[in-house]
């Protein structure tokens, strides 16, 4: 498995941030830790907006600081400066082009690409049965014998990549609502303190243009 590159760190940061500002109620946050499906991918989904709206927001930001030409005619005299500005824009904008689409570090390991046509194709027909799906599989995709599949294998398939898909959510809600009781406890904050001191676009920027 690769290490965590830069991008997967930054995203962790923003979700423990997300995390925070969607602080659960004791009723949810108690669903989320004894596994309530339900719950732990309503709670993922919001912190997935969080992150998804600070870095449309930091962008908006990033693209405003390129076209304000005023700022950089000041700074024309202050090479050093100019260069610290603009290198940290650009690695802002790109930081959130790769975040907001996510763009991985390293190119992705894909352990069941069969598993993800079954499901496009489930996704695609949704009133079939599994017979009928490993029969559209295969017109489709099985170029050799060897390759063909039938309804057990095609529900089997199904079934698996959905439990990845919900495995991950759990990991990521687990991880961000750790970070972020981590957070307020090292900050000695409440929740009503910590909602006003989210950071701001620009807070945003800093943390994505770092290491």
């Amino acid at each position: 498995m690769p290490q965590k590159g830069v991008l997967q760190k930054k995203r962790e940061q923003l979700e423990a941030l997300g995390a925070i500002s969607a602080r659960p109620d004791p009723e949810l946050a108690r669903l989320i830790t004894e596994g309530d499906s339900q719950a732990i991918r309503a709670h993922y989904q919001v912190i997935q907006h969080w992150v998804s709206q600070i870095l449309a927001m930091t962008l908006r930001k990033c693209v405003q600081t390129l076209e304000h030409q005023e700022t950089w005619a000041k700074m024309s005299g202050r090479p050093a400066e100019f260069n610290v500005l603009l290198d940290k824009t650009l690695k802002g904008i790109e930081r959130c082009l790769k975040l907001i689409h996510q763009i991985p570090d390293h190119r992705p390991i894909t352990e069941a690409p069969r598993d993800q046509t079954i499901d496009e194709l489930r996704q695609e027909f949704p009133e079939a049965t599994w017979g009928e799906i490993a029969i559209k599989y295969n017109a489709r995709f099985a170029k050799e014998a060897s390759d063909q599949i039938d309804a057990k294998i095609a529900h089997q398939a199904v079934t698996r990549l959905r439990n990845r898909g919900f495995k991950y959510q759990q990991e990521i809600v687990s991880r961000s609502m750790n970070a972020a009781e981590s957070s307020l406890k090292t900050a000695d904050l409440s929740d009503e303190e910590v909602l006003p001191r989210l950071p701001r676009p620009q807070d945003i920027l800093e943390l994505l243009s770092g290491k």
